[in-house]
């Protein structure tokens, strides 16, 4: 692929994807939430949250 090098490649278990045309960011955090929908991760996924954490 143009623009990886072999010195970006970290190691065995590591796999290159070709995301051409596509854009890649990380995902969110929400670290106040209350479970009290099934919908919910759903609805946080769909929203680009990857990561939640329970408020009591």
């Amino acid at each position: 692929m143009d623009g990886v090098h072999s010195d970006l490649i970290c190691g065995v278990a590591t796999t290159v994807r070709d995301a051409e045309g596509l854009i890649a960011t990380p995902g969110g955090i929400d670290v106040h939430v209350h479970f009290d929908s099934a919908q919910l991760c759903d609805h946080a996924i769909a929203a680009g949250i990857t990561s939640l954490m329970g408020a009591l």
